[in-house]
């Protein structure tokens, strides 16, 4: 790999991760919005997408301009081919984040009569912390294991069924609830939406770009 092509790549990974933080930021604020019923919040996260979908274009003619000028080798062209499938992920967890906050801004209120569960607030959590380990991994910066991600999103699992069956029993018992009941459920299903993304990016990392096989995430120590 030639001094440029490596440095053109490096560019490209770099947007990436700026693109990462920017739909990190959102993912908490949606989040947020959702915890303290912020219609305000929401409203920038919706007006904030626009920027996550340029910063995609962008990615995207960069990696054309570098796949047709440079004609890259096989190696290099699958770590371009890469970067782009990451930020294509990036985009759709950043519509998701999208699709959350307009529920918060959906009438009734979000928070009206409805009975709090800790376990949204443990998905809450467990979704960021899973996204932060993942752009951890994507730095080369994480010694988390693969059993570490397949774990959290199994748990993300369990939790949102358990969500689901929380309010889904809480609904049929009260009929005027039902909207707002829907509108957590249509959270929850994001919020698990986006562990499923965040493991396909784990997934494009090991494969791809390390090589691994199936349950491996190399020590920082071994990673080329």
């Amino acid at each position: 790999m030639s001094i440029q092509t490596e440095q053109e790549i490096n560019n490209i990974k770099i947007d990436v991760f700026k693109m990462a933080g920017l739909v990190q930021r959102n993912l908490e604020n949606a989040i947020s919005a959702v915890a303290h019923d912020d219609r305000k919040l929401a409203r920038k996260i919706i007006g904030d997408d626009q920027i996550i979908n340029n910063w995609l274009k962008t990615i995207e003619k960069k990696i054309i301009h570098f796949q047709a000028l440079h004609q890259p080798a096989a190696k290099d062209l699958l770590y371009s081919s890469t970067y782009f499938h990451i930020a294509i992920i990036l985009e759709h967890i950043g519509e998701q984040t999208l699709a959350i906050s307009k529920k918060v801004l959906s009438k009734p209120g979000m928070k009206e009569d409805m009975p709090s569960s800790t376990l949204l607030n443990e998905l809450c959590a467990l979704t960021c912390g899973m996204y932060e380990e993942t752009i951890a991994l994507f730095q080369d910066q994480s010694s988390r294991s693969f059993e570490y991600f397949s774990d959290a999103n199994t748990q993300a699992l369990e939790l949102t069924m358990k969500i689901l069956r929380f309010y889904v029993e809480f609904m049929t018992n009260e009929d005027a609830a039902i909207e707002r009941t829907n509108n957590i459920v249509f959270i929850t299903r994001g919020l698990k939406f986006i562990c499923d993304y965040l493991m396909n990016i784990v997934n494009n990392i090991m494969f791809v770009m390390w090589g691994g096989s199936v349950g491996y995430v190399p020590s920082v120590a071994t990673r080329q």
